[in-house]
């Protein structure tokens, strides 16, 4: 099943499929992007062996408060499916094609799932029996988020039994992504909103994760942001549920104004 391609890019805001309402990706080929049904939402993005999506498999980012909930699928236990996808020349999907080069990789996925859903909870990625929900073929391991971790690309092991998830920084694969790639994630963050998760308090790491200041070209990669008003030089946008996204800007835009408020 194709991705319909609907580019809703909403430049200071998600625009992510924030369906949480569920559903399943086997092939994904192309961006889909959907306004969010809220702004405390956050993306957590994976890069996945090619292998991952094969034999149907539904591909659940789970999450409980407790290590013993997921095992045992109590105590807060919850589901997520892909809400979408992104192809990257760095993550390509064969061997030797993009910069990544220990195994094959099948571009980037990413769930969209209320921060308070994740914020201090245990979670895994498993590949699951589409006509056994009980069977579960591959698991990463249980794994405690913490603050910052969806400010990079988590990456499922060649062999699916574990999770990259503490690459950052000057060694952050993520630098190496292509400039179409950081459309999903920077859509992600609201320009505006001072959170440490979801808006420019994330700065700092988005900077030093995906080399945001080190990259060029990125004043050719239109996006759509939510309206804002201009009063006196006071910028305030629009994040409500209805807002209105029809501003036309560029990933530079979003970039140079995150950093000017953060101050960094």
């Amino acid at each position: 099943m194709n991705l319909k391609k609907t580019l809703l890019l909403s430049l200071g805001a998600f625009t992510v499929i924030g369906f949480l309402t569920r559903f399943y990706i086997s092939t994904p080929s192309e961006l889909e992007v959907k306004s969010i049904s809220t702004n405390s939402n956050i993306r957590i993005f994976v890069a996945r062996p090619n292998w991952w999506e094969g034999d149907s498999a539904l591909q659940l980012l789970r999450t409980a408060n407790s290590s013993n909930g997921l095992n045992n699928r109590n105590d807060g236990y919850q589901t997520f499916t892909i809400s979408g996808y992104t192809a990257d020349t760095y993550y390509d999907n064969a061997t030797g094609n993009g910069g990544f080069d220990e195994y094959a990789v099948a571009g980037i996925v990413y769930y969209e799932i209320p921060y308070v859903d994740i914020d201090g909870k245990w979670f895994d990625l498993v590949r699951i029996d589409p006509n056994n929900s009980s069977n579960i073929w591959n698991d990463v391991g249980n794994i405690q988020f913490s603050a910052g971790m969806n400010h990079r690309i988590l990456r499922i092991f060649g062999n699916g039994g574990g999770l990259v998830t503490d690459i950052s920084g000057g060694n952050a694969e993520s630098r190496n992504i292509a400039n179409s790639s950081l459309i999903p994630i920077l859509t992600g963050y609201l320009t505006c909103s001072n959170t440490s998760y979801n808006g420019y308090g994330a700065y700092t790491n988005l900077r030093d994760n995906f080399n945001l200041e080190g990259r060029s070209n990125l004043s050719s990669v239109s996006i759509t942001d939510f309206t804002f008003t201009n009063t006196s030089g006071v910028i305030s946008y629009d994040y409500s549920t209805s807002g209105n996204r029809s501003v036309s800007t560029t990933l530079q835009a979003k970039v140079d104004r995150m950093k000017s408020i953060s101050g960094n």
